[in-house]
């Protein structure tokens, strides 16, 4: 991020940077966004930092003295000044609004123009500055004078039309001269000639000469767009391998940046995913240049930005061949005066990536070769090498591909090494290769008090994938030592992932032993498969665990088990789960009454958020990452937070659904997906935790109708509850004091929700609409339904629906008009429930054409087709 501070909850809409002239100067470059939830707008400056900008806030643009208005798209107008997009609602998030669909206002909203009368209150500005601004009528000479005007509306306009006249517009002669060259050349602002530049570029006007020119510039941005059209002109030529190699060594960081986004155009095209470029170009035509790029690196280039730009343009080239890439990142650090290692840090960035993208290929061969390549390197290279070996452990997570025996002894070199971070890593990766002394070694580590807790804890997580009784009597040490909690943690963890029959039998007697962290982690892991289930059921119900010690999740997990006898079990011990939409609401209602009496205690409240909320969620940079931040989100009023909290499965944001993946040893995980790859599966399970799970191991997939948030928090204390919630809706950075009249701006903000009339859950009816548009769907409220999944087991994109009654069922319709005489068909996937069979009818104009049972005998995914040939 380029900024320091968050304006009130973070809720932004409509960035503009003001290019206008109706405003002072002052405001020129201003970065001015609306904010939703706080009804106004924000003022920040942009300050250059390396190859971006810093923003700091300057002040209120302006702050309405009404809860309605939500500026949500900001433009600057042909007037100069800013016309403002006001959505005009009374409830600015989607909880609110699917909690009380009739307050949402949907017949108004309003268009703002805010111009500067200075102190002349009564002033009128006219909303253009002619009566006549056809500037479509404009002959092209004056339509050029137009993209010096100091209103950037004029100027684009003034581009988009002569770009649409094309390149003869100034006659014939592509080269020759015309007013925007002239403008480019001679004009007195930055901004009329970088108008001019990017006019001559989409009129196909822009040539060699005159890139060169611009490549020579004294304004860095001139010079930085010169390697920028370069980019998107999509091809490669020698005077433009010149111009980038040029400003590849330019002294601009803007430039140099501007340099790296060329090269990636130019080998993929896109910037930040992998597509064919828009010419054919071979992926190391560009080394050269990056090269370049990288050697003008010094040891006081770290700039984010420019870095992973930098990385983005190399990816390419290292897919397509590492072996070269590492010889020349790392090739001669080993000299006396530090060679490459004067690069660091980007020289470690490009290294660690570098061996992660040789993991993401896949090929033993590759991944030998490059191992050995790095294994020129001595122990002079250390910071470089470790940067490389910590690529290899995040890049062998989930299932490691093991090298040829050569690169394996290049690992135990490694191991052998004076520098603490090269010996330790090259052990880790040697255990994931499976190499005996590695191995060894490191079960001999983690189970030394005296090794740093770091190298303990990376230890144990490399010693997950070697499933022997050695390692799981060496975890079964650590959590039996006096070790920190940290590591008795992540001990269990990784028992869950080497499993055994024995296990829970082993890990259950300990259970008073251990801390409440340690036993959260323990139930976890014993809710992984059915064999330890059993065995943690038997200690429930004979009171050696306590129920109140097993998480949310846990019960959850346990209580919506696809087995009915866990389920069973389960209301055995727990009760039953699941509290219907009526006694939802009357909870919260009674919530509602104990938060608005009583005292408030925001300090109280803090540390009850750091012990629960923050485990996953994250506010004012606090926190988790498995949840939404919740600076922004989710707490716009005191109905809106108690619905979120006490019901989180009432409205569930997309990519925050609870995921249950099944291994094909058996063992269950459920959290969110926060990457699914053809190589693996990486998700962020309650409390923090990251699990990944190489995609040849996973046996199914299935995206719930919960969230990964756990119900209960509501049964924690009065007191505390109260103090958690008032804390979390006015969180002291928000800048707005908890006073009485904050108090009852929260409270009222969204509407009354406790004395609604208890009513089902409310689908997404907008997601419905968007499943397929040309669709009419007809279902009936029920639990999830009618919803739209993205993915269920393993098709994207699913409608989820349910009958009314057993006489009326869900529908989907849709009028088409068939060609006659012409093959037609039907084609349609459709998945079989876990609640039963279900009946499947097609009708034409009325007739019943198919009628099939849809079961999951044969897997769960049926494929109809119907010939509809007229």
């Amino acid at each position: 991020s380029i900024v320091d501070h968050k304006h009130h909850m973070a809720a932004y809409a409509g960035v503009q940077i003001y290019q206008g002239n109706q405003y002072p100067a002052e405001y020129r470059g201003a970065a001015i966004m609306g904010n939703i939830h706080d009804n106004s707008l924000h003022w920040d400056k942009l300050t250059p930092r390396g190859a971006s900008y810093t923003a700091t806030f300057v002040r209120d643009f302006c702050r309405a003295n009404d809860g309605w208005f939500m500026p949500v798209s900001t433009q600057t107008g042909p007037d100069g000044a800013l016309w403002i997009m006001d959505w005009y609602d009374k409830y600015p998030c989607y909880q609110n609004a699917n909690a009380d669909p009739e307050g949402v206002d949907r017949e108004r909203g309003r268009i703002w123009r805010m111009v500067h009368v200075g102190k002349e209150a009564d002033k009128l500005i006219g909303s253009r500055p002619e009566r006549d601004m056809n500037l479509a009528a404009l002959p092209s000479p004056e339509l050029a004078k137009v993209l010096a005007h100091p209103n950037s509306w004029q100027r684009r306009h003034a581009q988009r039309i002569l770009t649409e006249r094309g390149e003869s517009t100034f006659g014939r002669s592509l080269h020759g001269d015309n007013p925007v060259r002239d403008l480019l050349k001679n004009g007195t602002t930055l901004e009329a000639r970088l108008a001019a530049l990017w006019t001559l570029h989409t009129m196909g006007l822009l040539d060699d000469n005159l890139t060169d020119d611009c490549s020579t510039d004294k304004e860095p941005a001139i010079r930085a767009w010169a390697a920028r059209t370069i980019g998107e002109h999509g091809y490669l030529l020698p005077y433009s391998m010149r111009i980038l190699s040029r400003l590849a060594a330019d002294a601009d960081p803007t430039v140099r940046l501007a340099v790296a986004v060329a090269c990636r155009q130019l080998t993929s095209g896109r910037l930040t995913v992998n597509t064919p470029p828009l010419m054919p170009l071979h992926e190391a035509a560009t080394a050269g240049i990056l090269s370049e790029l990288f050697l003008h690196s010094t040891q006081a280039n770290t700039d984010p930005v420019f870095n992973f730009m930098f990385w983005m343009a190399l990816e390419p080239i290292v897919a397509y061949d590492p072996v070269n890439a590492i010889s020349f990142y790392a090739g001669d650090s080993d000299h006396p005066d530090g060679g490459l290692l004067k690069n660091m840090p980007l020289a470690g960035i490009v290294l660690n990536k570098t061996m992660r993208r040789v993991c993401d290929l896949h090929d033993e061969q590759w991944l030998s070769r490059s191992v050995l390549t790095l294994g020129r390197l001595t122990e002079r290279s250390a910071p470089l090498i470790a940067a490389a070996l910590q690529g290899l452990v995040e890049g062998q997570r989930g299932k490691a591909i093991v090298p040829s025996e050569e690169a394996i002894a290049t690992l135990r070199r490694f191991a052998g090494f004076a520098d603490k971070d090269v010996a330790s890593r090259a052990r880790q990766v040697g255990v994931l290769w499976g190499d005996a002394s590695a191995l060894k070694a490191s079960l001999t580590r983690v189970a030394d008090p005296s090794v740093s807790e770091p190298e303990r804890l990376a230890g144990i997580r490399a010693l997950r994938s070697q499933r022997s009784n050695d390692t799981r009597d060496a975890m079964f040490q650590v959590i039996g030592s006096t070790a920190s909690d940290a590591i008795k943690v992540e001990a269990i963890r990784a028992l869950g992932e080497l499993g055994g029959d024995s296990l829970a039998e082993r890990l259950l007697p300990r259970w008073e032993g251990l801390s409440p962290a340690a036993r959260q982690a323990a139930a976890e892991l014993l809710s992984t498969r059915e064999i330890y289930m059993s065995a943690f059921f038997k200690a429930l119900k004979a009171g050696t665990v306590k129920r109140g010690d097993v998480p949310p999740t846990v019960v959850r997990k346990l209580a919506t088990h696809g087995e009915p006898v866990v389920r069973q079990l389960a209301e055995e011990v727990f009760g039953r789960f699941t509290a219907s939409s009526e006694e939802k609401l009357r909870l919260i209602a009674a919530k509602r009454k104990a938060v608005t009496q009583g005292p408030i205690d925001l300090e109280a409240g803090h540390e009850v958020a750091r012990k629960t909320c923050f485990i996953c969620h994250a506010m004012y940079g606090e926190g988790g990452q498995v949840g939404p931040d919740l600076t922004g989100v989710g707490r716009s009023s005191l109905d809106a937070l108690l619905h979120n909290v006490i019901n989180p499965n009432e409205i569930i944001g997309q990519g925050y659904e609870n995921v249950e993946v099944e291994t094909k040893d058996d063992r269950s995980i459920s959290g969110r997906v926060v990457e699914n790859t053809d190589a693996r599966v990486r998700m962020l399970l309650a409390g923090g935790q990251e699990e990944v799970i190489a995609k040849s191991d996973v046996k199914s997939l299935r995206v719930t109708a919960n969230s990964v948030m756990p119900e209960g928090l509501e049964q924690m204390p009065e007191a505390d509850f109260r103090n958690l919630i008032w804390f979390i809706l006015a969180h002291p950075k928000d800048g707005k004091p908890l006073t009485e009249e904050r108090k009852r701006e929260l409270i009222n903000a969204g509407g009354d929700h406790s004395s609604l009339t208890p009513a089902p859950g409310r689908a997404d009816g907008e997601s419905v609409a968007l499943w397929n548009p040309e669709w009419m769907v007809s279902c009936r409220e029920f639990a999830q339904a009618p919803s739209k999944l993205p993915e269920f087991e393993g098709a994207r994109n699913v409608l989820v629906t349910h009958p009314a009654d057993a006489a009326t069922p869900a529908s989907i319709a849709r009028a088409v008009v068939l060609p006659v005489g012409r093959p037609s068909h039907l084609e349609v996937a459709v998945a079989a429930a876990e609640r039963g069979a279900w009946t499947l009818r097609i009708r034409v104009d009325g007739e019943l054409l198919r009628e099939q049972a849809v079961t999951r005998e044969g897997g769960v995914w049926k494929n109809v087709s119907l010939d509809l040939t007229r």
